[in-house]
Formats: C-alpha cells, structure tokens, sequence
C-alpha cells in the first residue's frame, strides 16, 4: 500500500492531524532533487554523495554526459568508499546526433510496455533492449535489469543531464535534417511533450529521482493574463515579467527552462568560490539564482556541500549519533 494511502484511510479532518499521523506511522517520503550549475561546478561528484546514506541501497545512475569520469574518479581516490561505489549502478548511454539514445532510453525505462516493467538495458550502447546487441546475442552481464515500478524509498534514479536529454530529444525529433533547417514548432512541441511526460513522472515521484542540468541565463517569469480581445470576449494570454536576469537549469527551450524547476521539491545551485565547491537550495540563498526546498534544505549551511548531511537532517532518512548531536546544538 502506498505510504499517503496509509494515512488517508485514517479519514483526518485537517492538516496537522494528517502531519502527526503520517509522523506516528514514520512514513518515508520519497524526494526529487534538481542540481544545476555551470560545468564543472561539481553536480555530479554532489549527486554521487547520496550513496553516503547508509539507507540507500541503489543508485541507477543515467550517465548522458560522461559523468561517469567524475564516478569512477570519486571511486579511485576514494571520496566515496568501495561500498558506497557498490551501490552505484552505472547505465551509461552513448548519445550523438545520429544515435539519440539517451531520451529513446529514458522514455522506455521510464514508460514499459503495457503489462510489462522490467526492461533491459545494453551496457554497450545504454539501449532498452537493444536490436544490435540482440543480433549479436550478447546476454548475461552485458545487460542492466532495471524495473522503475519496483523501486522504493531506498532507491535513487538520477539522470546526468536534463541539458543533454533535452538536445538528444531534439536530435531524435529532427534526425534527418539538414544543418541549415530551422527548428519550429513541428519539432519543439514533440521535444516539450517529451520532457514534460518524464518530468511528470519524477514529479509523481514512484521513487526518489536526481536530475542534473547546466544553467543559462533568462530574464522573466512566465504568468497568465486575461484580457478581451476585439469582440469583447475574455481571453487567456502568456505574458513575460520583464526583471532582471536570473540563473535557471537549461533544459530545452528558454519558456520551457523558465518552469522546469517546478517539477522538483529542491532545487540545488552548484558554483566554485575560493577553489571549493558549494551549493545553496533555500528560497532566499540569492536572488540571481533560482533555489528553493519545500523540505526547508537549506545545504549552503552544512559544513559541506553533501547530500549525506542535508537529506537526513530534512528527515528524509534516519539521523546518525554524529547528526543528532550537530543538529541538537
């Protein structure tokens, strides 16, 4: 039974009674992070912090953009240990231009056939089922099982990087082309329709999802504003706020990157400063800059940026001793 099921048969008049009865149940709420940033402003090495959580026992890690470098780097100097590494499943998918496999891949991991959920995965190409690698009869561990509807609160998907899987979505959409083809309509509605199925996936949240993404700089926010038009009829319309210039996650085109962090319950801004990474995720950590946590994470106050410190402290996994006596005081 799903953890919000458990609750609400309790039939609760109002939201403090619905607080202390899933806080009474110790129900676990599975979370969606967003990190974004410039490259190399440590996205991936602060994605990979999540396999310090001693209660996570599985990362399937969509490697786009070969993050897997930054992992197996992580992994060699010993950042992360041997068993943190272990939980560390790498699916790696080889993307160009004429073979956009990174969203072919999400979009078949993410939605199964009817009446079929567990897939498979290439470890040569990073292909759901794969045709060449079935020609060729490659089976055993050349294949990554993965079944996204028997993942649970211990589980972790994370995707590296929306920025490519938006550009593999477009490449798929317009395979063919020529150089000179300018992109309209045709190709960026099936482009958008695409990331707005996988993100509302991972905003439904079946289990706990990372995606990553590189940021670019837009001016305004999008609304909605009525107004008549010449018949006198009331009319919806999409206007822009003309403020200054704020940093937002690139994923797909400027309207669609400006709300793409409503998807997600926290959104993480990496940089470096004074050659060290740092990360903020509260609402007010700077304006130029879109962050926020509806769990309240506010990681740019944790002694380091590391997921392993912030996540259990928002109470989303146990505290250790060494956490209840740093949060005590």
């Amino acid at each position: 039974m799903q953890r919000w099921e458990r609750v609400m048969e309790l039939t609760v008049a109002n939201l403090a009674e619905l607080a202390a009865a899933s806080h009474a149940l110790s129900i676990p709420t599975n979370h969606t992070l967003l990190i974004y940033g410039d490259p190399k402003s440590g996205k991936t090495r602060l994605a990979a912090t999540l396999a310090r959580i001693p209660q996570v026992r599985r990362i399937y890690f969509f490697d786009g953009e070969n993050g897997s470098d930054t992992l197996l780097t992580m992994a060699r100097t010993s950042i992360i240990s041997t068993e943190e590494a272990s939980k560390i499943i790498l699916i790696k998918v080889s993307d160009t231009p004429d073979h956009p496999y990174f969203i072919e891949t999400i979009l078949r991991a993410f939605f199964p056939p009817q009446g079929k959920s567990a897939v498979r995965i290439c470890a040569v190409h990073g292909r759901v089922e794969c045709p060449l690698c079935i020609q060729k009869k490659i089976t055993g561990e050349e294949w990554t099982p993965f079944d996204i509807f028997s993942l649970g609160h211990d589980d972790w998907v994370v995707i590296d990087t929306g920025s490519q899987l938006a550009q593999s979505a477009i490449e798929s959409v317009s395979k063919g082309f020529a150089y000179t083809t300018k992109f309209g309509f045709d190709e960026y509605g099936p482009q958008g329709r695409m990331l707005t199925d996988i993100l509302t996936l991972i905003q439904a949240a079946p289990t706990n999802f990372c995606m990553l993404a590189h940021q670019v700089v837009l001016k305004g926010g999008q609304y909605e504003d009525e107004s008549l038009n010449s018949k006198g009829e009331r009319v919806s319309k999409k206007a822009y706020l003309d403020n200054e210039p704020k940093f937002y996650p690139l994923i797909g085109t400027r309207a669609f990157s400006l709300n793409v962090a409503k998807f997600f319950g926290t959104v993480i801004y990496t940089d470096m400063r004074l050659r060290k990474h740092v990360a903020g995720s509260s609402s007010t950590y700077n304006s130029d800059m879109i962050t926020g946590s509806r769990l309240g994470i506010a990681i740019e106050k944790a002694s380091e940026a590391d997921l392993s410190i912030v996540l259990p402290q928002a109470g989303l996994y146990p505290l250790t001793q060494t956490q209840h006596t740093n949060t005590d005081t």
